[in-house]
């Protein structure tokens, strides 16, 4: 098997690899000619300069590929409605006319659409579909998009990508949430198309149901990287150790600014962690959630303070007339005291045996 990995480079395609990865390189034109040298499927995501036409898949072979961030046409293979936000995700043609403005999402990643209340019911929508070892799927009714790259944790093939488990997540008031996760080997991608600009919070749900340590003597460990609108906010990320143990849920709050229309969140393996435990295959990214939605504002504001007036002249007054009454009384009780100690005193001297 021809296997070609290439990524920040510039170069000349000369062999026929049978499976190409081509992220971030600087490749300018996709052939047509060579729509039969790809048995398993492409990545060439996030190379601005290349362009071209998609080939045709051959009759006798299945591949699937990811050109999330190029500028191949694909207005032959996809409907006009996937293209519309493809288009905006390239910041192509992206205005009010192409795209309905909104101002949140939410996705139950690997799993089917979650209600949950909080207190409003917040739909989280269904995420099950199988994106092969490189992909994407277009929820043209949300407006959102995942896109992702690499081989299936189960069978190191193109596979589903998704995970689940039976057991009971505690610690949640949405333990369905993290019962479902959408994973990879290599990198995931949520981006949310459309979006008014403006101040966002995003929400990042996880919980690690794959890696049980405890049943791997420790060792086993899953480590990625976590970047939202480009800015990286987690460096070998571990789940298992923010949740405080396998099967426990840990989320990740973060305010965000978009400015283009486009929110991105994107989770990938840098390398670090453990390859092969509990099999060939278990590690990289992992999220099981995400929400994206406007901070809530207060709707009624504190009542101000009572302002606290300056006294008066009378109060002023009224204020020295009490000082000097107080002070009198209490000279009166004093003198009275003195008197009466020395009247008791000469009466003492005068009859000591009285």
């Amino acid at each position: 098997m021809c296997f070609l990995l290439a990524r920040w480079c510039h170069l000349i395609l000369q062999d026929q690899p049978t499976i190409l990865f081509l992220q971030w390189s600087l490749v300018l034109n996709l052939s047509n000619s060579s729509e039969y040298c790809f048995k398993f499927f492409r990545d060439v995501s996030y190379n601005p300069l290349l362009n071209g036409n998609l080939p045709n898949n051959p009759p006798d072979r299945k591949w699937s590929i990811n050109y999330i961030g190029t500028s191949i046409d694909a207005s032959r293979t996809i409907n006009s409605e996937n293209l519309t936000l493809l288009n905006c995700l390239h910041m192509k043609e992206c205005n009010k006319f192409n795209t309905k403005p909104i101002t949140s999402f939410a996705v139950n990643c690997g799993g089917k659409q979650r209600i949950s209340s909080d207190p409003l019911p917040i739909t989280f929508d269904d995420d099950t579909s199988i994106l092969g070892a490189a992909g994407f799927h277009v929820n043209t009714d949300r407006q959102w998009i995942v896109s992702h790259v690499g081989s299936d944790p189960f069978t190191n093939s193109s596979g589903p990508g998704t995970i689940s488990t039976t057991q009971v997540i505690l610690g949640t008031d949405m333990p369905d949430l993290y019962e479902t996760a959408r994973t990879s080997t290599s990198a995931l991608s949520y981006y949310a198309v459309g979006l008014l600009n403006g101040k966002y919070t995003v929400q990042l749900f996880f919980a690690e149901i794959l890696i049980d340590s405890q049943l791997n003597n420790g060792t086993g460990r899953r480590l990625f990287n976590i970047d939202i609108q480009d800015q990286n906010i987690k460096r070998d990320f571990d789940i298992t150790k923010e949740a405080g143990g396998f099967g426990r849920p840990t989320n990740i709050t973060r305010e965000v600014t978009v400015d283009n229309s486009v929110l991105k969140i994107h989770l990938y393996w840098s390398g670090r962690g453990t390859c092969c435990i509990p099999y060939e295959g278990a590690y990289g990214p992992l999220v099981s959630a995400i929400r994206v939605f406007r901070p809530e504002k207060p709707n009624n504001s504190p009542p101000p303070a009572r302002p606290v007036s300056a006294p008066s002249n009378d109060d002023k007054r009224r204020g020295v007339v009490a000082g000097i009454a107080a002070l009198c009384i209490a000279g009166a009780v004093i003198s009275s005291s003195v008197v009466y100690l020395w009247w008791k005193w000469v009466a003492l001297v005068k009859h000591p045996n009285a």
